[in-house]
């Protein structure tokens, strides 16, 4: 018996669930950058204790989500934000902030 395999559903399957994989790690990062910030913001001894006990890419991974959860507090948190962008036509204010408090931090 010979077991036939169509490569276009499995590449449409793969595409599929890659693109699925992608898209849930990007919204895991920014609920978890918003969990980081604000357990900073509330817990700052206890914040600090354990950051210095990271390793160099563990505080630059926790240090990045620290800035991302700040961004995305702040641009929440101004209703005005998402209407002072599209009134500038610029659509990606968010990630212009993000990379721009990651410029200026360094």
């Amino acid at each position: 018996m010979v077991i036939v395999i169509d490569d276009e559903k499995v590449m449409r399957c793969a595409r599929r669930i890659s693109l699925s994989l992608v898209a849930l790690a990007v919204l895991l990062f920014l609920v978890l950058s918003g969990m980081v910030f604000k357990f900073s913001t509330e817990h700052a001894l206890e914040y600090e204790m354990k950051y210095n006990m990271m390793n160099a890419s563990g505080k630059a991974v926790a240090s990045s989500m620290r800035k991302t959860g700040e961004v995305e507090d702040s641009l929440l948190n101004n209703k005005n934000a998402f209407r002072n962008t599209k009134k500038n036509g610029k659509n990606n204010a968010f990630f212009d902030e993000v990379s721009r408090k990651h410029r200026n931090d360094r």
